[in-house]
């Protein structure tokens, strides 16, 4: 892969928020948002509405996430 080829990272999430906050977290330090971009899906599995709050929170003013 040459520098310029952009990546799109696809996560689904289905319950689990710790795990998932380190997810976002990492990729926060990790990923190349310039270049980059990263798709949260919902599944709506257990807490869903409590998630999607959360997910909000931690990607608020992070363009490159949707």
């Amino acid at each position: 892969m040459t520098a310029s080829n952009k990546v799109t990272i696809v996560i689904p999430i289905y319950g689990d928020w710790p795990s998932l906050s380190d997810c976002i977290e990492s990729l926060k330090q990790n990923v190349d948002f310039d270049k980059h971009k990263a798709i949260l899906i919902n599944d709506c599995g257990p807490e869903a509405d409590f998630i999607e709050g959360k997910i909000k929170q931690s990607i608020k003013g992070c363009g490159s996430f949707k």
